[in-house]
């Protein structure tokens, strides 16, 4: 996520916190009956591969809708400087 919205990562990075924190707040509502009903193993799995099937088809989907993100990328000389710097202090250490 810090490399999709590099200038913005910050905000990225709270709103995917938030977005866990109430994800987190309401699944125990559901838990009982998913572990009752799966198991600890199957309603575990269930869920990662929920999040893993959510992230591969509409990952992509949501950064190219993102009314910001053209504006949130780096220039390409921004880039270049940054990397430079990042080659500069490693070579110092």
């Amino acid at each position: 996520m810090t490399d999709s919205y590099e200038k913005y990562a910050a905000s990225a990075l709270s709103a995917a916190s938030l977005g866990r924190n109430v994800f987190g707040a309401f699944l125990p509502l559901a838990a009982y009956e998913l572990f009752t009903q799966l198991g600890y193993g199957w309603a575990g799995s269930l869920l990662g591969f929920v999040g893993l099937a959510v992230s591969i088809l509409y990952g992509r989907q949501i950064r190219e809708r993102s009314c910001f993100m053209r504006e949130a990328r780096l220039s390409d000389e921004a880039e270049e400087r940054a990397a430079a710097e990042q080659d500069k202090n490693v070579s110092e250490v």
